[in-house]
């Protein structure tokens, strides 16, 4: 009686690798699956961490942190160091920190771009925020992006054309479904001018270091400027069509319409306007 070869055969040989590299493909999109999931959750935590030990600030001093958040919250309000920083990007929370006024309770003042997750007013949790489709000059970009001299297009047709430097914030559907879309300018910067048209029923917000104008079915201009070394930077506001809502530095708020003119707001440079010096 013949005995069989214990060894492998060609064909053999070629199934077994054709095996192996089908489980793989199985269980590599599986594991990607997972570790995303596990980084969002470690992500969602860091924000609502984030948020609790505002609420803890904002019981103190009756508002947000006006400076950066490691600056004002590490030690006494936020124990752990890595808690400012995405767990997986390693960006800073702060690049996505908007220092609201007391009214602006109900508004996005943390998010994370990359794991599109937002927060709404101190201590009031974390909830997804799936982003918008954002074109500069054409080719996607994501929330976080530094862009210079061009054009943004959001998934609603929101455009801003961006004289000089701008970050894009966020561009997300909140929970009723409307797409929020935020760019912001930091002291660092220097003059930067926006041109946006926004669309009824859409929103757009620009956070500049004097004060943030939000519109809804609006055509306006944004200038912003350091006022040489007098450590005060100006907005200057023009609203073409439709209306802009204004909150300026210190809490005071304003409609603008194109019967305003030009309206200028003047405030003093803070921490939180200026990109953290740690980056």
């Amino acid at each position: 009686m013949m005995k069989r070869d214990a060894r492998f055969t060609l064909l053999e040989l070629v199934v077994a690798i054709g095996i192996i590299a089908l489980l793989v493909g199985i269980l590599v999109p599986v594991v990607g699956t997972v570790r995303e999931k596990s980084q969002k959750t470690a992500c969602a935590s860091s924000i609502r961490s984030l948020s609790m030990s505002v609420q803890l600030y904002w019981n103190d001093f009756g508002t947000y942190p006006s400076g950066w958040l490691r600056q004002n919250l590490f030690g006494q309000y936020h124990d752990s160091a890595e808690g400012f920083d995405c767990p997986s990007t390693k960006k800073p929370y702060e690049l996505f920190y908007v220092p609201r006024t007391p009214t602006g309770l109900d508004r996005v003042f943390l998010s994370c771009a990359r794991h599109q997750l937002a927060a709404a007013g101190p201590g009031k949790g974390v909830r997804p925020a799936p982003a918008g489709e954002v074109l500069f000059n054409g080719v996607p970009v994501v929330g976080g992006a530094t862009i210079e001299d061009g054009p943004i297009t959001f998934e609603d047709g929101t455009t801003v054309t961006v004289n000089g430097k701008a970050f894009v914030l966020a561009s997300f559907y909140t929970e009723i479904h409307r797409l929020y879309n935020a760019m912001r300018v930091f002291v660092d910067y220097d003059k930067v001018t926006l041109n946006a048209t926004v669309p009824v029923g859409s929103s757009f917000e620009a956070i500049v270091p004097a004060a943030t104008i939000t519109a809804s079915g609006a055509t306006l201009q944004i200038k912003t400027d350091v006022l040489g070394a007098s450590g005060k930077v100006n907005a200057k506001i023009k609203v073409t069509a439709g209306v802009a809502d204004v909150t300026t530095w210190n809490g005071e708020g304003m409609s603008v319409t194109p019967a305003s003119g030009q309206v200028t707001v003047i405030g003093p440079v803070t921490d939180a306007h200026r990109l953290p010096p740690w980056l």
